[in-house]
């Protein structure tokens, strides 16, 4: 278990940031807009809560801020690059799921995947 996105791999924090359109995210226990009325472009409206490495995944559960606000997970597996061969982390597509986060995290590593990318 990742309880800080420090203690994440490199790629797998690089493919996150991507994954959710290279926005702010604050590390767990941080400044968090949980809202959208807030108009701070400083305050994050990601928030980190924690990451776990199960069934050759890391998924990660974050918070989302603003209309469609709640806790979320989104899985990274590790792929060969057709490029130079190198294994690094890429999004799980189907991993993205909302609600109960202990479920969702069984669910993925059941085999599970959404509609959602």
């Amino acid at each position: 278990m990742a309880t800080s996105m420090a203690q994440l791999p490199p790629d797998v924090v690089e493919e996150f940031h991507r994954a959710i359109g290279n926005r702010k995210v604050s590390d767990a226990g941080g400044p968090f807009n949980s809202t959208d009325v807030i108009d701070d472009e400083d305050v994050p409206q990601h928030r980190f809560l924690r990451a776990y490495n199960i069934a050759g995944y890391w998924v990660i559960w974050f918070e989302l801020g603003g209309r469609v606000s709640g806790p979320r997970t989104i899985a990274f597996t590790r792929e060969r690059s057709q490029r130079n061969k190198e294994r690094k982390y890429v999004v799980q597509h189907g991993t993205r799921f909302v609600g109960n986060l202990c479920a969702a995290t069984n669910a993925i590593a059941d085999g599970a995947r959404s509609t959602e990318y």
